[in-house]
């Protein structure tokens, strides 16, 4: 979507979760607790820190690197999601749009 491909383009389920990791960072060991994943699947006990979306998005709009950050979380319960997802900055110009198009009759 921003990059015009796929975020974490993997060759494999593994290959994918190391790009994962090395973008926001590994989980700690209360997050895959949280996720209810088998550990195996981790990235051999080591910690990353991530670079960072706004680093694997160079030029991408801000809000949509912030908005990506706070749905791309480990922890389900702090994850946006839902309503509270589309009440976002980042969807108000969209929704701005959708209601001038009602307002005007041009839907």
């Amino acid at each position: 979507m921003l990059r015009g491909n796929v975020l974490f383009p993997g060759r494999n389920g593994k290959h994918q979760l190391k790009l994962i990791f090395l973008c926001i960072g590994s989980p700690t060991e209360e997050d895959v607790k949280l996720m209810r994943v088998p550990t195996r699947i981790l990235f051999e006990g080591k910690v990353v820190v991530g670079t960072g979306l706004s680093q694997l998005c160079p030029g991408a709009d801000p809000q949509l690197i912030t908005l990506l950050e706070k749905i791309l979380v480990y922890r389900p319960k702090d994850r946006l999601w839902g309503p509270e997802l589309l009440k976002d900055k980042a969807f108000d110009s969209i929704l701005q749009s959708v209601d001038f198009l009602y307002k005007t009759g041009l839907n």
